[in-house]
């Protein structure tokens, strides 16, 4: 929905598309330009999803589900973030769904933040994860620029039962950037 709401100009980017169901969903019917970036890196993979998955058979599932929604403007760009040159454009919208540790978190931010346009939303997958949430709430707090908006975990939205404690529930943060030196 936020990327539905961005002002002309402004993209999407996501950092870590995996099959592209969230990528595919925030540019499906907005007109916006819609922006994936994953090397598809699947180290460490098996033991949050509880099976093996390959490299080649998540790609595979990313171009059937993009042929499937084909009318959605979106790029996919197989990279590290890091090598990547959002100069061109503003960022109205990031979602970021990567590594799922406090430096590659802080990395993305890092990297994002040039780009980021006056009131950019900022989603980050995951804070239930190793040093997500850490990085995004020391983020906020040491840059004046951004605001804290949500931090749910999953502990706090889900009681887990034997019948599911399944990996996929891992919370949700959100943050606002305000502009450089907070100016509106």
């Amino acid at each position: 929905m936020a990327a539905f709401c961005m002002d002309e100009g402004e993209r999407y980017v996501e950092v870590g598309v995996f099959t592209g169901f969230t990528l595919i969903s925030a540019g499906y019917d907005n007109r916006k330009i819609v922006l994936g970036i994953d090397n598809f890196d699947t180290e460490g993979l098996e033991s949050s999803v509880g099976s093996t998955i390959m490299r080649d058979s998540i790609k595979e599932r990313l171009k059937l589900n993009c042929q499937r929604f084909s009318h959605v403007a979106y790029k996919i760009i197989e990279s590290d973030f890091r090598g990547v040159d959002l100069s061109e454009m503003k960022t109205g919208v990031a979602y970021i769904d990567g590594r799922h540790d406090y430096k590659s978190v802080t990395d993305n931010l890092a990297w994002l933040e040039p780009s980021l346009s006056k009131d950019a939303v900022i989603v980050f997958d995951d804070p239930d994860c190793e040093g997500v949430a850490d990085a995004v709430i020391d983020w906020c707090h040491d840059h004046r620029d951004y605001e804290l908006l949500y931090l749910s975990r999953s502990k706090d939205m889900f009681h887990r039962t034997a019948a599911y404690d399944g990996p996929f529930m891992n919370g949700l943060a959100i943050a606002h950037y305000k502009g450089k030196n907070g100016l509106h």
